[in-house]
């Protein structure tokens, strides 16, 4: 659906929403339940910062952080996944006004025996729109993007 009139544009402006139609599509067919199951595109991205970069389980703010989200969307998205099994939100023992956010490896491990090797399917067709050397390219080109994305939030001061 590459219409007329996107070959004239600006490909600065083309580029950038581009991404926010990438996004949205992505975000559609990855809340379909063929795709991820029973999780939704923004549950699944929660479980997988959870399992990756935390050893120990995390407060919901270390982890909305490293999610590049507000407190308030994470801990909105881990009730959800906390109500199917996936993770419990617990007060920790030495601050009770913080939650830590345990996975159940048990539940999490047996959704991706069920679903991994679909969901990896999936990105492997997906990218495969792109030549090694590309999605290399790509790649690099979307660390500077979330480097510079970072720098002008820090700059301006967003949260």
């Amino acid at each position: 659906m590459y219409r007329k009139e996107l070959e004239t544009m600006d490909p600065r402006f083309r580029v950038f929403g581009s991404l926010f139609s990438l996004v949205t599509r992505l975000e559609v067919m990855g809340n379909s339940q063929d795709f991820l199951g029973e999780l939704t595109t923004k549950q699944w991205y929660l479980l997988i910062h959870l399992i990756t970069f935390f050893r120990e389980p995390p407060t919901l703010s270390a982890l909305a952080a490293e999610m590049d989200t507000s407190h308030q969307n994470a801990k909105a998205i881990a009730l959800k996944l906390q109500e199917k099994g996936y993770l419990e939100l617990v007060k920790d023992k030495k601050d009770k006004r913080t939650l830590r956010v345990i996975p159940d490896k048990t539940k999490i491990e047996a959704y991706e025996a069920e679903m991994g090797g679909e969901n990896n399917a999936f990105v492997d067709k997906f990218l495969s729109a792109l030549s090694s050397e590309e999605l290399e390219i790509f790649d690099r080109a979307l660390v500077k993007l979330m480097e510079m994305a970072e720098d002008i939030r820090k700059e301006q001061m967003i949260k």
